[in-house]
């Protein structure tokens, strides 16, 4: 029971709502934003022997792994007036479900309507071509704007099969309410050894994908902690806003797709799909024998990881 004398200005309640059980081992945080900045991270806990965030339950809170959960929504009441305010959501938040974020976020809503949009970002990172450019490190930005800031974002779902190879564009989607005029951004990785540096060249962000403009961070130097100023973690700024034209337009991949042939009598597709999770990729060469009534096939050579197949969560094609 909440002593009624006690509240002060900026006390809510915070319900959570939850479709999908969540680990009992994972953390949740909330963050929420308004006219004069930020909370910071406010973590959730559990009241003393009550199980939280399982699927059904709904649970009232105060402001005091490899997770995956599906909520349904969040409500903050404030306990002087008594406004809630309501944030949908029926989403998860996993590494291997849907788009394979752990971080949503809701507008404030006005008499049902969202109060600013909710904007799917279109971020183009190329790596550099210099030798040892590329890097199997975990990235991440925050981008910040007139409005706020992403917070940090893992980049975890490229276009292409392999991320941040020599001279590659990769596109990632970043889903936040909108920043208004993005004016920076920050970026950076975990590789701390040697060989797991990156060398950036650009980052190109849109608001969406087809929009008539984009804005360059312009960066050209190594995040690693053997070159340089050694720092694996930078700030970039707005150098320019460039009008999108058609014929700039970013390649999906590095790798020119080769004409397809019509295919032979007795030849084979296949489709290899690899789990979601990091630890189920591999590096080796697989290979593959196929057994009919009469005979068997094989061994055939599929490839392997260090070629870019076999990535958490990627379906691979082959012909045999």
């Amino acid at each position: 029971m909440i002593d009624q004398s006690n509240r002060a200005d900026g006390d809510w309640s915070i319900q959570v709502s939850t479709l999908e059980s969540l680990d009992e081992n994972a953390d949740v945080a909330l963050v929420v934003y308004g006219d004069l900045g930020q909370s910071g991270s406010i973590l959730l806990g559990a009241p003393p022997g009550k199980k939280i965030f399982t699927a059904g339950n709904n649970l009232s809170l105060g402001s005091t792994a490899d997770p995956s959960w599906k909520v349904k929504d969040v409500k903050m009441i404030d306990l002087n007036t008594n406004e809630t305010l309501v944030f949908p959501f029926s989403k998860w938040l996993s590494k291997v479900q849907e788009d394979r974020e752990t971080m949503r976020e809701q507008p404030v809503r006005k008499n049902g309507e969202p109060v600013l949009p909710l904007v799917r970002y279109h971020v183009i990172l190329t790596t550099g071509k210099e030798p040892g450019s590329e890097t199997d490190s975990n990235v991440y930005i925050n981008i910040a704007g007139e409005k706020g800031d992403t917070g940090r974002r893992m980049l975890l779902q490229s276009n292409n099969v392999s991320k941040f190879k020599v001279g590659q564009t990769d596109i990632f989607h970043v889903e936040a309410v909108s920043l208004g005029v993005l004016q920076k951004l920050t970026i950076g990785h975990d590789g701390t050894m040697a060989g797991q540096g990156w060398y950036l060249d650009e980052v190109v962000i849109r608001e969406f994908e087809d929009a008539k403009e984009e804005y360059i961070f312009p960066c050209e130097k190594w995040l690693d902690t053997g070159e340089e100023d050694r720092k694996i973690e930078r700030v970039l700024y707005v150098k320019e806003v460039r009008e999108v034209h058609p014929s700039v337009e970013p390649e999906v991949s590095t790798i020119q797709e080769e004409e397809e042939e019509p295919p032979k009598e007795g030849e084979w597709k296949l489709w290899v799909t690899t789990g979601g999770k990091e630890d189920m990729s591999t590096l080796n060469r697989v290979m593959l024998y196929v057994y009919g009534s009469n005979n068997v096939a094989g061994p055939m050579v599929l490839g392997s990881g260090k070629e870019g197949h076999f990535q958490a969560g990627a379906t691979d094609e082959f012909k045999a």
